[in-house]
Order: structure tokens, then sequence, then C-alpha cells
């Protein structure tokens, strides 16, 4: 399993940091997420992060 960050993507907005703040923070450089750490598995939390991203940015690969 793989958690993608798309850059072209990503406008900022930070609510994937919001919902899961130990997995995702937001790039001081370009203002984008990106992923702190890949979690061992898909939690609740961390599903629900990468569903509010209003732009579809973020992706799990299995």
């Amino acid at each position: 399993m793989d958690i993608f960050i798309d850059p072209k993507l990503c406008i900022g907005c930070g609510s994937c940091v919001i919902m899961a703040e130990s997995v995702f923070t937001l790039d001081k450089k370009t203002g984008k997420a990106k992923l702190i750490k890949l979690p061992k598995e898909i939690t609740k939390e961390l599903k629900t992060a990468i569903e509010s991203c209003p732009i579809d940015a973020i992706k799990i690969i299995e």
C-alpha cells in the first residue's frame, strides 16, 4: 500500500492535515500537502482525511 499526493492538483487547503496530522503536513516551501510517514494500515481517520480533499489529490495505491 502507498499513498500518492498529486502535487499538480494539490491546492494546499490543509484539510488532510487537520484530519490526520500524524500522516500529513504542508510543505513549507510549496504550501502543498506531503506525507510525513506511511501508515501501516488505512484507519477511519486516514480514510476521512483522504476523502476530505476537495479536489481528490490524494489516492491510496494498493
